[in-house]
């Protein structure tokens, strides 16, 4: 079997979608072309005969910070080492990079514990079928507004201290790409809470969100949810954000699965994971 590794380009979308329907996933075509489009040196796919029949991709932050995503193989190729070849590949061309992160499914942990990732915490996937259109109860925060062009590049301050590195393209396409409302609520300590979110092929993905408390995180998903108006939605929680979780469940959301997040050897960035509620996404980080 005669298997080429190439570099994931905009023709390749057809076929990736194939892949990551296959697995019942709800990335979009516009979401592969982000991906594609920003980090053409880190996108690849596994090939036979022309057919891809794997991929991987890794979102690059500046030197700091590369996030593995988007790992798939073809069901009727799988146990044949085509994963393992992707990934040390992408791992090799991204040696510069502070530090490497993904975030492993069961299924993925042992091959990725196997290349030298180390686990740091867990994040719960929890899903809602289409949620209420009456107004949910919020806590008593008043002072949430929307994210617009003038107060977007606040929202990047506050996640660049927040996660230990600038993501700002990636707020940005999230601004740009939003199909619901995105919040933010006014500064505090010099940081501000905000939400922002997708529309996928199977749901609202609500994500990332930062705040200072779960009552904040709360108080900004009510905002959100309130607009949505019948949509299914995920959230990829961060599993200590027990309040929230816990919120979470008792207006209808239901764990879906675990996540493990992984760093290859250490996570070198200085972010203050206690203000990290709701992640972008398992591709994004």
């Amino acid at each position: 079997m005669n298997i080429g590794l190439a570099s994931m380009h905009i023709v390749d979308i057809p076929s990736l979608m194939q892949l990551k329907d296959a697995e019942g996933w709800n990335q979009t075509a516009e979401d592969w072309e982000f991906l594609i489009t920003q980090n053409p040196d880190y996108c690849l796919v596994a090939k036979i005969q022309d057919k891809v029949i794997g991929s991987v991709t890794a979102m690059c932050y500046s030197d700091d910070l590369a996030w593995i995503g988007m790992m798939l193989v073809d069901h009727a190729h799988r146990g044949t080492g085509i994963g393992k070849l992707l990934l040390q590949e992408i791992i090799d061309r991204l040696g510069a990079i502070k530090s490497i992160g993904l975030d492993a499914t069961p299924a993925g942990k042992p091959l990725y514990a196997k290349l030298g990732f180390i686990p740091e915490l867990e994040i719960c996937r929890m899903t809602i079928p289409p949620t209420r259109e009456s107004r949910l109860d919020a806590p008593g925060y008043k002072n949430i507004q929307a994210i617009t062009e003038a107060n977007l590049p606040a929202v990047i301050a506050s996640d660049q201290k927040i996660i230990g590195t600038n993501r700002g393209p990636l707020l940005e396409y999230l601004f740009d790409a939003n199909k619901t409302d995105p919040y933010f609520q006014e500064k505090q300590d010099g940081t501000s809470s905000y939400l922002l979110g997708r529309a996928g092929t199977r749901y609202t993905q609500l994500g990332p969100l930062s705040a200072h408390s779960s009552a904040q995180a709360i108080a900004l998903l009510t905002e959100a949810l309130t607009g949505l108006k019948g949509k299914p939605v995920v959230v990829d929680v961060l599993a200590d954000k027990i309040g929230l979780v816990s919120w979470l469940k008792s207006i209808g959301f239901i764990e879906q699965r675990r996540l493990v997040r992984m760093y290859l050897r250490e996570n070198r960035l200085a972010g203050q994971v206690e203000k990290q509620y709701l992640i972008a996404g398992p591709e994004l980080g």
